[in-house]
């Protein structure tokens, strides 16, 4: 009877055995499936984290390695490119994050040309082969307008370290840096037209001198006249930044979820086993 009664149970030992392997055989095949499904989804996130590294910069609309402060002060200038060729080796190295501190840059440079060249010009070490009266009363002309010019952009140098930022200052005080500029270019524009007239060796280093000048206090000009729409553009550079370190974040966190995902399915097919 004991011999007849161990059959039975040997054989429902036997199928829960079988049943038993059949289930961990599934639960194993459906962890792999999820398995490589979680490493798929990992590599198209790392994917994407990667492609959000390196073209985070293109995404936001400015080059890379252009300053985005840079980037809208010579968006609003008459002469983009050639703005952006003046500037970017004086700002190159130095911590500029506001349009604000380029004007300044710009009003001091000036102020450097013009320095350099006066004295040139008033040590008469330029030597002018027409020596008529109408020409060398025009390179003195030339010679005083430097001088106004000079004085002129000092002022507007004074008035920017009294308030460094333009959006804070008053019309007034906007109107009449403007001026200045305007008087500025109005001096400058007509010694370039004088030098030009002017046929001797060193006028060409003069000439150039006088231009680089120009060209720094005519962007400065673009600014004050748009300065409002520059400061805008610098702030959505900043919020499209933000935006996409939020991004890379989230997806850093989504991808550290799928690998905790992973560990667990791999401890869960461990112990399966």
């Amino acid at each position: 009877m004991k011999s007849m009664n161990d059959g039975p149970k040997t054989s429902l030992l036997g199928e829960e055995d079988v049943a038993l392997s059949t289930f961990r055989r599934r639960n194993k095949i459906l962890i792999l499936v999820f398995l490589l499904f979680s490493v798929c989804i990992t590599v198209v996130i790392a994917v994407i984290i990667i492609y959000l590294a390196r073209n985070g910069s293109s995404m936001s609309g400015k080059p890379t390695l252009l300053n985005p402060a840079l980037q809208a002060f010579c968006f609003v200038a008459s002469d983009r490119p050639s703005c952006i060729k003046t500037f970017n080796p004086i700002i190159r190295g130095k911590s500029v994050s506001d349009p604000n501190q380029i004007l300044t840059l710009s009003l001091q440079q000036a102020i450097k040309e013009l320095e350099n060249v006066i004295p040139v010009v008033q040590s008469n070490t330029v030597r002018i082969r027409d020596g008529n009266d109408q020409t060398v009363a025009a390179f003195k002309n030339c010679s005083t307008s430097l001088l106004d010019a000079l004085s002129q952009t000092r002022d507007a140098l004074g008035k920017m370290r009294a308030n460094p930022f333009v959006e804070a200052q008053s019309d007034e005080q906007r109107a009449e840096m403007v001026s200045q500029i305007t008087a500025v270019e109005e001096s400058l524009g007509s010694c370039i037209e004088v030098l030009e007239t002017v046929e001797a060796t060193d006028v060409s280093e003069v000439r150039a001198k006088v231009f680089d000048a120009k060209a720094y206090v005519n962007s400065g000009g673009d600014f004050l006249l748009r300065f409002d729409e520059v400061l805008q553009m610098v702030w959505s550079y900043s919020v499209t930044d933000r935006g996409l370190i939020l991004e890379n974040l989230f997806s850093i966190c989504m991808c550290g979820l799928q690998l905790i995902f992973v560990f667990f399915l791999f401890l869960a097919l461990f112990r399966t086993r």
